[in-house]
């Protein structure tokens, strides 16, 4: 069976984000385990604190410090933020 280019494209794309959400789950639940479990918790880390956490994420390290546990962390604030507006509506 011959496959298109498409479809290997698009196979590969489920198989990158389906590695990437599982770093994103792995590090959430690493981080729980060592007692940082409040994301959700507006009144223990408010949203300026969660985006003031991302900003220093995104500019404390020069493009050769990064590594691609960097991108995981911006990923999992980026998605705290996300949820909280979600839920504000």
């Amino acid at each position: 069976m011959k496959l298109t280019k498409e479809f290997k494209d698009r196979l590969k794309l489920e198989k990158v984000t389906e590695q990437f959400s599982a770093g994103m789950i792995y590090k959430l639940l690493k981080m729980e385990a060592k007692g940082y479990n409040n994301w959700d918790n507006k009144d223990l880390i408010s949203d300026n604190e969660l985006l003031s956490r991302l900003e220093d994420k995104l500019t404390s390290r020069s493009r050769k410090d990064l590594d691609a546990e960097d991108f995981i962390d911006v990923a999992n604030y980026c998605m705290f933020l996300w949820y909280r507006l979600k839920e504000d509506k």
